[in-house]
């Protein structure tokens, strides 16, 4: 089950329903069972910033956390992927500085989440070679039109 939280003002803004196709196809593309678990919270600069702070001793915001879970329901037998939380403020500073739509870059911090989860990191270049290859692909699948990314030249 995806399940997902748009805090208020941000709730007419994003849509879940795209969030939801994004993660899908992510799961699918990465042949993950579709029937996992994970939730995601889209909030603002602030909530961002205290979770940052909280379990990453980092006291600003970023665009996009992701909390690996990886245990297994004991009701449903499903396994718990984790969480991916977004900073609204943040997504939506990103895409006027790189000139994509919101939802575009709402979606590309939603892979970016989904693929934190499962396993892969961009802390060396060869890590990062994959996931910004597993990111470009799945951009191409989802029809995702990127002007740029964001820590592309980290």
């Amino acid at each position: 089950m995806i399940s997902i939280h748009v805090r208020n003002p941000y709730i007419r803004k994003v849509s879940k329903k795209r969030i939801i196709q994004v993660v899908k196809q992510t799961l699918i593309d990465q042949q993950q069972d579709e029937s996992i678990d994970l939730s995601i919270l889209v909030c603002s600069d602030l909530e961002i910033t205290n979770l940052n702070k909280m379990y990453r001793q980092i006291d600003q915001p970023t665009d996009v956390l992701s909390f690996t879970n990886n245990e297994i329901d004991p009701e449903t037998n499903s396994r718990i992927l984790g969480d991916i939380v977004v900073s609204f403020d943040t997504a939506y500073s990103q895409a006027q500085q790189a000139k994509n739509d919101l939802q575009t870059e709402i979606d590309m911090l939603i892979i970016h989440g989904v693929l934190h989860l499962l396993g892969f990191d961009h802390d060396d270049v060869t890590n990062k070679s994959i996931m910004w290859k597993n990111q470009y692909k799945l951009h191409k699948k989802l029809g995702i039109i990127v002007n740029s990314l964001p820590g592309e030249n980290d």
